[in-house]
């Protein structure tokens, strides 16, 4: 009779351990620290800002680029210092993330820095520095809910045409404002009324343009103040009310 015994089979107990995330940031491949780089997104790493400060003087382009993205997502004050030396990066992606980041950060103190980047060879970090310069006014308007008159006027408008000017945006600012549900304070996009103005003068069509612009910046900038600080809704409603009595809903607004 023909005994059938069982095989083992031995397995050599082999380290086969990825190499951590610190190491792979360290990687000599720039592509695994291109992609370790992203990772930093979700890994929640203590010395995150360290590391994307370094990968901001990474010596691969992508990297230096990735490692800017990466810190327009996350807002790591420690990391600021090097996202304003990338200012002086030779390539103008590097340099454009570098500004979106600076922008989102909400700090007034990297304003000199964006200001100086309206003189950038590149016409994309030109615009986006005048995007980031917005919001963080934006941000220290947010600051105190109420409403907030243009910075400035077109250069080459009368007196007279300025205060018509300001009066339309005026307008337009606190009725954008006055059908802004609080609730939209809570979501991570707003969703505020915009419409197209016609028939009027050019002067209020350039105002009432303006208040819509400004109107959304703040709101945008107030709801990222509220997920911070959720009594900034309170202040939030307050003004709504009284944006409402400048503009009561009319019968035919929720069709």
């Amino acid at each position: 009779m023909m005994r059938f015994l069982p095989i083992l089979t031995l397995f050599c107990a082999c380290s086969t351990a990825e190499p951590s995330l610190q190491e792979r940031l360290r990687d000599p491949d720039p592509a695994v620290r291109g992609n370790a780089i992203w990772e930093l997104k979700e890994a929640n790493l203590p010395d995150a800002a360290t590391y994307l400060a370094a990968g901001l003087s990474d010596p691969s382009r992508d990297n230096r680029v990735n490692a800017a993205m990466v810190l327009e997502e996350l807002d790591l004050p420690e990391a600021r210092s090097a996202l304003i030396r990338a200012m002086q990066d030779p390539d103008e992606q590097v340099r454009q993330w570098a500004v979106i980041a600076l922008g989102h950060s909400g700090d007034p103190q990297v304003l000199p820095t964006l200001r100086q980047a309206r003189s950038d060879a590149s016409a994309d970090v030109r615009h986006y520095a005048e995007k980031a310069i917005g919001e963080i006014e934006a941000g220290i308007q947010a600051k105190d809910v109420r409403y907030h008159p243009p910075a400035s006027t077109p250069k080459e408008l009368s007196e007279n045409d300025r205060k018509v000017y300001l009066d339309a945006h005026q307008k337009e600012w606190t009725f954008i404002v006055s059908r802004t549900a609080p609730d939209e304070m809570a979501h991570k996009e707003l969703t505020v009324p915009i419409g197209t103005i016609c028939e009027a003068p050019p002067v209020v069509t350039a105002g009432a343009y303006a208040g819509q612009h400004d109107a959304v910046a703040f709101l945008s900038a107030l709801r990222r103040r509220c997920a911070k600080d959720p009594r900034a809704v309170g202040e939030f409603t307050a003004l709504r009310e009284t944006c409402l009595k400048l503009h009561p809903p009319r019968p035919d607004d929720d069709k």
